[in-house]
């Protein structure tokens, strides 16, 4: 299945580097990843592949514990743990949208 996390907070060296770390444990790919600054806080929206069998409860937690050690936040629309459909019919309906308003 695919997923989008994001994580916003302060900006600190080794971010990315951690998030990178945990995905790559819990042998979860990268598709795509885009990070803004402004100023002195970050948001990282990261499109990932989990496959099938994976410890999604154990992830978030994951998560959460990192976000608790650098004081950054996650947002998903669901909780990780409860995304259990892949995005492309949204990515599509949104590039219709986009094609129709263009």
């Amino acid at each position: 299945m695919k997923a989008i996390l994001t994580i916003s907070g302060e900006d600190k060296i080794g971010i990315i580097a951690q998030i990178s770390k945990i995905l790559a444990e819990e042998e979860i790919d990268i598709l795509n990843i885009s990070q803004n600054l402004m100023d002195n806080n970050f948001t990282t929206t990261i499109m990932i592949k989990i496959t099938d069998g994976k410890d999604l409860k154990k992830i978030d937690k994951r998560f959460d514990n990192l976000g608790n050690q650098m004081s950054a936040k996650k947002h998903n629309d669901r909780q990780l743990m409860a995304i259990r459909r892949t995005i492309e019919s949204d990515f599509s309906l949104l590039t219709s949208y986009n094609a129709e308003n263009n």
